[in-house]
Order: C-alpha cells, then sequence, then structure tokens
C-alpha cells in the first residue's frame, strides 16, 4: 500500500493519495500528555468510486464508532485470536476503537 500526503502551504488544504486499498479507515483523535488520548469520532471512506472516476468529492461524517457486517466480525474474530501478530493487534485496536464519553456530548 502507497499513502501520500501534500499539504499546500498557502491554504492549508490536505490532499491523500492511496494506491491498492479498498477502503480508508481515519480516526481523529485528541493527543493530551496530561490525561489518555481520546478518539473524538471515526469514519471509513470507501475509495472504490474514487479509483473509477479519478476524483469524488463527498462528505464523510465521524461517528462514535464503525459498524461492520457478519463477513468483517469474522475476520476481527480470527485476527483477534493471533496473540502473537502486532499487526493483527493494532488492526483489531483501531477497528474496534470508539469515541471516548467525554467527546459524545
Amino acid at each position: 500500500m502507497q499513502v501520500t500526503l501534500i499539504s499546500h502551504p498557502g491554504t492549508g488544504e490536505h490532499k491523500i493519495s492511496v494506491k491498492e486499498v479498498y477502503e480508508l479507515h481515519i480516526s481523529v483523535k485528541d493527543y493530551c500528555f496530561a490525561r489518555e488520548d481520546r478518539v473524538i469520532g471515526m469514519t471509513v471512506i470507501p475509495l472504490r468510486e474514487l479509483a473509477e472516476k479519478g476524483s469524488c468529492l463527498a462528505c464523510y461524517p465521524l461517528v462514535k464508532s464503525i459498524t461492520m457486517d457478519e463477513t468483517g466480525l469474522t475476520i476481527m474474530r480470527i485476527l483477534s485470536q493471533r496473540t502473537n501478530d502486532e499487526v493483527a493487534k493494532e488492526f483489531v485496536r483501531l477497528k474496534t476503537d470508539t469515541r471516548s464519553a467525554e467527546e459524545v456530548s
């Protein structure tokens, strides 16, 4: 997978280019030294339309947690059993993260 992040210095606009992937999972977090880091929200951006059209304009709201179908849940159960696989552990943690109670209001 190749990810390219470009920030325009004048406008502050960010452009992300991703190749060889079906979706992009984005988590917005509040990092703090004085307390535990908090998830503000997350979203999944499907990239199939972007790959087909070459560009796409859309709005993706940040949600409390990511929902999965039965296939996704089965994959998560399999990956969660790989106790020695750090990549699998991190993937499961990212996909099962939820917004902090403090950020819900």
